[in-house]
């Protein structure tokens, strides 16, 4: 199934979802969006395993805007996800945190992938999905990429206290939540606030930062680090 898109979009992002085949598989309550890109036949590196990207909290698939087009120019097959209870997949059935999602995620990718293994690139409360994932499931992954994973011992001396949002059920309440925490994870300058989830207004999951990115608002990853750009997924490129 191709995607639907939105004329509101940004041009980037209007462009990668055009280009992309839109998938689901079952999920919860309901299903699990995947957004599929394959290279030119000339391109693809068959003996590459597909690429699999997780994005972070108070997000979807559109973490990665600036990094799909590059795997794929480079010949790989990439797999973007909207992780279960983010963006337009459903919430898991058996809970809401991190370990709540390998189960559906490897269900989803049994369903699009089979026996492959893939190379599972993740970034921050992505990058603990992918570890329980990479844990449970280790078949599957043949290399795994974190880019600023929590839970691995390591103290921050900058430390971001988020608002819960999911106790709420009043879409409006959890917009501004949800501009809220994505203002104080990832956008360094205030007049990027107002693009946090701007063009998904309807969604009750997570904000959709892709117009912040496009306009390079996103807090930076480290000195001198491009703020779009997430380092180590480029590592992936032969």
């Amino acid at each position: 199934m191709t995607s639907d898109f939105s004329s509101d979009l940004p041009p980037d992002l209007q462009r990668l979802q055009t280009s992309a085949t839109r998938l689901e598989t079952p999920c919860g309550a309901g299903t699990m969006v995947w957004h599929v890109w394959r290279p030119n036949p000339a391109q693809a590196l068959a003996e590459h395993p597909p690429v699999v990207l997780l994005h972070g909290g108070s997000g979807s698939w559109t973490h990665w805007l600036r990094n799909i087009e590059p795997l794929v120019r480079a010949g790989r097959e990439v797999y973007a996800a909207d992780l279960p209870g983010f963006g337009d997949s459903a919430p898991p059935s058996t809970g809401t945190d991190a370990d709540a999602l390998p189960a559906p995620v490897e269900a989803g990718l049994q369903i699009l992938l089979g026996e492959r293994a893939c190379d599972l690139v993740a970034f921050s409360f992505g990058g603990m999905v992918a570890g329980f994932l990479a844990a449970q499931f280790p078949a599957r992954v043949l290399r795994l990429v974190l880019v600023g994973a929590p839970g691995l011992g390591v103290a921050s001396r900058n430390t971001v206290t988020l608002t819960p949002w999911r106790h709420l059920s009043d879409p409006a309440e959890r917009q501004a939540i949800h501009r809220h925490n994505l203002a104080a994870l990832m956008l360094y300058r205030p007049e990027g606030h107002q693009y946090a989830g701007a063009a998904y207004p309807h969604r009750q999951h997570l904000a959709r930062p892709h117009e912040g990115a496009q306009a390079g608002l996103y807090r930076r990853a480290g000195a001198g680090a491009d703020p779009g750009v997430l380092p180590g997924v480029c590592d992936l490129r032969p």
